[in-house]
């Protein structure tokens, strides 16, 4: 089994994890994800939805609103850090700006600090309101960053990176369905077995750790002030 998140197998993610492979800026101290987009996008793509209220974006219980509909940041953190051996998480500190109206209630905005096992630490921002849109991925050490932009150049993703000092960049080239045409590539390869299921970055269990910070974060969340009431 395994989950959707279909920005970890991106061509752009390769471009990072080589970077990251070979060192190129050094240790990494944090890493911080940002998926800032507001959703209108989503109701104009959809136009028999009028707003939030008429599917399940309005109700953080079904899935809906920045915490979940934008868990690909979450998703993104937790893998990388996979990657970069800094070892389970340990601690999550969270604030969601909660939003209530009538029936409708969901976060507008989601924030995650979070640490782990090795002392590394870094933070995940999600929302629905942000215009224009930011989607960023970013690597910090002493020496320099790596920084991924999703979308953020018009022919596609853009990732930049420090080397003696020097900002370079490279544009990966791409159109919105290609994401999804490389998630089915990756499907494929994990049902003719080249991939191993627990080496796959849409591993179930790492889906379940996103889900399971979130689950945290509700039970945590505060509506105007006042601890939220089942």
């Amino acid at each position: 089994m395994t989950v959707g998140y279909d920005h970890a197998v991106s061509r752009a993610v390769h471009v990072v994890k080589d970077l990251l492979r070979y060192n190129i800026v050094g240790e990494i101290q944090s890493l911080n994800v940002n998926f800032l987009e507001h959703w209108k996008g989503i109701f104009a793509a959809h136009p028999w939805l009028k707003g939030p209220e008429d599917s399940y974006l309005g109700y953080w219980r079904r899935g809906g609103g920045a915490g979940c509909e934008h868990s690909h940041a979450l998703h993104l953190w937790l893998y990388f850090a996979r990657l970069l051996e800094w070892g389970p998480v340990v601690d999550v500190a969270s604030e969601m700006d909660m939003h209530v109206d009538g029936e409708v209630e969901f976060d507008r905005c989601a924030q995650f600090r979070i640490k782990t096992e090795s002392g590394k630490s870094g933070m995940v921002t999600q929302d629905v309101i942000t215009e224009p849109t930011q989607k960023i991925v970013k690597f910090q050490s002493k020496d320099g960053f790596i920084e991924w932009n999703i979308n953020g150049c018009p022919d596609g993703d853009l990732v930049s990176w420090t080397v003696d000092g020097n900002v370079e960049k490279m544009t990966i080239h791409k159109k919105r369905p290609d994401d999804f045409h490389l998630e089915m590539l990756h499907y494929e390869q994990l049902l003719q077995g080249t991939i191993a299921p627990h080496e796959s970055p849409l591993s179930l269990s790492l889906g379940a750790e996103v889900m399971e910070i979130l689950c945290e974060a509700y039970s945590l969340a505060t509506i105007d002030g006042e601890e939220e009431k089942e």
